[in-house]
C-alpha cells in the first residue's frame, strides 16, 4: 500500500469516526477539521504523516476498540508488510 493509498484510507476512517461521533474531544476534533480542510485527495501523500499521527492518537485512546474501523486499519497494517523481494535475473549468470 502506497503512502497515498494509506492516507486516503486514514482520511476515510477518520471521517467515519467523525460521522459516528467517536471524536468527542474538542481539541482533537479541531485538529481533524483542520486536516479535512487541507486534505487534497489528488495529493493525499502530503497529508499522510498528519493523518497517521491523529489516527494513532485516537487509537491509543482506544476509541476504535472493537469497531469496524479498528478491524479495517489492522487489515491495512498487515498488508503494509515488507515489499516482495526482487529476484536477480538469471540471464547474466554464467557457469564454467
Amino acid at each position: 500500500m502506497s503512502r497515498s493509498e494509506e492516507a486516503r484510507l486514514l482520511y476515510t476512517l477518520l471521517h467515519a469516526a467523525e460521522e459516528e461521533q467517536r471524536i468527542l474531544d474538542a481539541s482533537t476534533l479541531e485538529k481533524w477539521l483542520a486536516l479535512k480542510l487541507r486534505y487534497d485527495r489528488a495529493r493525499a501523500a502530503r497529508s499522510h504523516t498528519a493523518l497517521l499521527a491523529l489516527f494513532a492518537d485516537l487509537e491509543r485512546r482506544e476509541l476504535f476498540t472493537g469497531t469496524w474501523i479498528e478491524f479495517r486499519w489492522r487489515k491495512a497494517k498487515a498488508q503494509r508488510g515488507p515489499k516482495a523481494t526482487v529476484r536477480p535475473s538469471r540471464g547474466g549468470v554464467t557457469h564454467k
